[in-house]
């Protein structure tokens, strides 16, 4: 999706910045602006980590990101939100994209779902597009996660050994009870946002529509943004997917179906049963030839005991902890 809008000269999406349910969390004064200089401190250090790399790689030299030299004014700045925005339009600038064209910008953060209300209250004419896609494609994708953005030739010490720490938070983080409720939980969220904020500030776009008819969903896209197509927005490639190193061979659509011959019969069964109703709800028919009862029960003790791990991998990145669960619990979104 991001590869889509970017290739429109009106759009420019950010990489991935987690700052809704990281920073932003973190510092919650009263009134619109930094509540003291730490606050500040920790604002302007953050996004200058996001210039210098990716999220999570912080402080490397990410072969795709601007150099972490460049430098932002954010001497007249009171507020996080306005750093955010500045962070965003800088990308802009960096990819060349007229300013004085620039209709729609934002970022791609995935668990932003789980931010609905506080982005809504921060930027009240922001949309949302929300990706849905089969589980059982996601938790096989994320299980099988290797770095295909980054070629190894153009990674030094630093950005390998990050890229190591990454690869041990993911396989942490990873049990396919963990994975299925988590996602149970970003659909659900999306569904209620939807009606929250109606479907014409939130699109919950179905990624196998997508990949099946990409002219009239990027059709529908546009209109939903406000913005006319343009034809470069079919031309995207793929980028850093588990299902192999990047291609500009176009969208392709044996993507939606790719995970399939990566799941055993059991694994498929359990993702079934712990996502079953809104997976129905979303169109995902059950595909396991029998059932597994015992592979379940086996799941959900490993998944139980792996919580604590996931969270101690990922503390750093949670912003404050009690309201990340809450999140999750579908409880202040």
């Amino acid at each position: 999706m991001v590869q889509i809008l970017n290739r429109h000269p009106q759009v420019m999406i950010a990489a991935e910045t987690h700052y809704s349910d990281d920073l932003r969390p973190r510092i919650r004064p009263a009134a619109r602006e930094f509540p003291d200089p730490r606050s500040r401190a920790m604002a302007e250090t953050y996004f200058a980590k996001l210039r210098g790399g990716a999220y999570g790689l912080h402080g490397t030299e990410h072969a795709q990101s601007p150099p972490a030299t460049v430098a932002a004014d954010t001497s007249d700045i009171r507020w996080i939100d306005a750093m955010f925005q500045q962070h965003c339009l800088g990308q802009a600038q960096q990819r060349g994209k007229d300013m004085n064209d620039l209709r729609v910008w934002g970022e791609k953060t995935p668990r932003h779902v789980f931010c609905l209300s506080d982005i809504s209250v921060a930027f009240p004419k922001a949309r949302f597009i929300f990706m849905q896609r089969d589980p059982r494609a996601v938790i096989a994708s994320y299980r099988d996660w290797q770095n295909h953005f980054i070629a190894s030739e153009n990674a030094g010490p630093a950005l390998r050994k990050a890229l190591a720490a990454e690869d041990w938070r993911v396989k942490r983080s990873f049990s396919i009870g963990i994975a299925s409720l988590m996602w149970r939980a970003a659909q659900k969220t999306a569904w209620r946002g939807q009606e929250r904020l109606g479907p014409e500030r939130l699109r919950i776009q179905k990624f196998e529509d997508l990949l099946a008819e990409p002219q009239q969903q990027i059709a529908q896209i546009c209109a939903f943004l406000g913005i006319d197509p343009c034809a470069e927005m079919q031309t995207v490639g793929r980028i850093n997917s588990s299902y192999g190193h990047a291609t500009d061979a176009g969208i392709d659509a044996s993507a939606a179906t790719a995970w399939q011959g990566r799941l055993a019969d059991r694994e498929s069964w359990i993702i079934e049963k712990l996502c079953f109703g809104p997976m129905a709800a979303g169109g995902y028919a059950p595909m396991a030839r029998r059932p597994h009862p015992g592979a379940l029960a086996v799941e959900i003790a490993r998944s139980c005991a792996r919580i604590p791990l996931a969270f101690v991998a990922n503390r750093r990145r949670m912003g404050s902890p009690f309201v990340w669960v809450l999140r999750r619990l579908g409880i202040g979104n």
